[in-house]
């Protein structure tokens, strides 16, 4: 998989030119739904009463019948009418950890996973298939050493720590670290390391990343991400002005100047949203999850991880 982020410049001008399309063909489909509505409209007021059709007590169902050439019933259908699931927005209290700021820390334990030398059984590949790897974990408190950790894929290490995870999530696993110091977790993962496949040199390769964690979900992390995304939004606004790309609803007009950027920001965030997750946590957990991601890996933030929105 690439290592360059999904949100640079030239993609973002890819999709600012294709929400100034999807902009043309809003306001195209809207203007024929008006004039089929009013067409619709006119040719009711002209029709005689409908005649009263037969309601069944137990099914909302209608009779659909048609008619052939002389009059007669062809085929007669019954339709019922299908009921449409209300969607559901969770609403719950977000994380919102003792403010702190972890990018310098984050930074030196990415770094420090990168050097780890990779060993024999790190990345066992047969054919175009990982068969088998080694994990690499950089934990510790909130200040303080690093410790790293090398474990195989079912957590056992000769460092004596308990390694647990709900669920393997690629480079977003969330994984609670615990020791004989440390009993109940509290160590706080600060960069994994394991393989991933690289589209630019074929194979596999290995990949540095920093997964979202409670404890990282404070407030100038937050704000971090939320610096970061717009910094990529005005590269890419910058980039659509000096090409000059034109909106097709107003030619008189760029592209940058008739898509709201805040809409382009919520994009961004949307699309690094899970569905099912935000479903059990709630939305404004979504977006801090997001952020914190987004401060933590910046430029790798959508590498590796993304919606499927």
């Amino acid at each position: 998989m690439s290592k360059q982020s999904v949100l640079k410049p030239r993609k973002f001008l890819g999709l600012l030119v294709a929400l100034g399309a999807l902009a043309f063909a809003f306001d195209t489909t809207a203007a024929d739904a008006t004039a089929a509505a009013k067409k619709h409209h006119a040719s009711a007021s002209h029709k005689k009463p409908a005649v009263a059709r037969k309601q069944a007590s137990h099914k909302k169902s209608r009779k659909l019948a048609t008619v052939g050439k002389k009059g007669r019933n062809v085929e007669t259908a019954t339709v019922r009418a299908k009921s449409i699931p209300t969607p559901v927005i969770t609403v719950k209290a977000p994380n919102d950890a003792p403010d702190f700021d972890f990018q310098p820390r984050i930074q030196e334990a990415q770094g420090l996973a990168a050097k780890q030398p990779v060993l024999p059984g790190d990345m066992v590949v047969s054919g175009n298939t990982l068969t088998s790897f080694n994990w690499v974990l950089v934990v510790g408190e909130k200040t303080g050493p690093l410790t790293v950790i090398r474990m195989d894929e079912q957590g056992r290490n000769d460092q004596r720590f308990i390694v647990t995870w709900p669920v393997n999530n690629y480079l977003n696993t969330k994984f609670t670290v615990a020791d004989a110091g440390h009993p109940a977790g509290g160590l706080i993962v600060f960069a994994q390391r394991r393989p991933v496949r690289s589209k630019s040199a074929g194979g596999f390769e290995e990949a540095v990343y920093t997964a979202y964690a409670p404890e990282l979900d404070t407030r100038k992390m937050r704000d971090a991400g939320m610096d970061y995304l717009r910094h990529l939004e005005r590269l890419a606004y910058n980039r659509v002005n000096d090409h000059d790309v034109r909106s097709r609803v107003a030619p008189n007009k760029t592209v940058a100047e008739q898509i709201p950027r805040d809409m382009v920001l919520r994009l961004m965030i949307t699309e690094h949203v899970d569905p099912l997750h935000m479903k059990f946590v709630g939305i404004e957990q979504c977006v801090h999850e997001v952020l914190i991601t987004v401060a933590a890996n910046q430029d790798k933030a959508y590498s590796y991880a993304r919606s499927s929105a």
